[in-house]
């Protein structure tokens, strides 16, 4: 590709983000749908696509986009872990598990926010949704060694 279309691309994509963070998903994912039109295994671009469709709680689409960035490349940590937000927020929390687990164990050491935002949703799983305070106590301190800061943490730390 030459580096002409990888800036446009790349262009394309900082548009995208920038349209999902102002809430626009709709404008975000026509312009992801452009550039996975030319570019089908970029693999940001499936994330943020994904991401842009769980805005708007197209959990389904979300789910697929998501899917698709780990089958390009199973060794990325961010799609487990947005795949996990994603099912942990729909609900569906026993598909969420294994998707942080997966994300913590292939995060870099330095990632602190993937790894210590997945264990602390391990842990409101466990306490919401389990009810094993033991467990969702072994989360959040675990969570709190990456993000010292999260007061959330700390404050479910202290319901344990």
């Amino acid at each position: 590709m030459s580096s002409n279309n990888q800036s446009v691309i790349e262009e394309k994509l900082e548009a995208a983000i920038e349209l999902s963070e102002e809430g626009n998903f709709e404008k975000s994912i026509e312009i992801l749908d452009e550039l996975l039109q030319t570019d089908p295994e970029n693999i940001s671009a499936l994330v943020e696509r994904g991401m842009a469709h769980h805005g708007l709680k197209n959990t389904e689409s979300a789910i697929r986009d998501l899917e698709s960035a780990k089958k390009l490349n199973s060794d990325i940590a961010v799609p487990y872990y947005l795949t996990g937000v994603v099912y942990g927020e729909s609900g569906d929390v026993n598909k969420a598990i294994p998707e942080f687990e997966t994300a913590i164990q292939l995060s870099d050491e330095d990632d602190t926010v993937t790894i210590g935002d997945s264990f602390f949703r391990l842990g409101n799983i466990f306490m919401k949704y389990f009810d094993d305070l033991p467990r969702a106590l072994d989360f959040f301190e675990r969570s709190i060694t990456y993000m010292p800061d999260n007061l959330h943490c700390s404050y479910n730390m202290g319901l344990c």
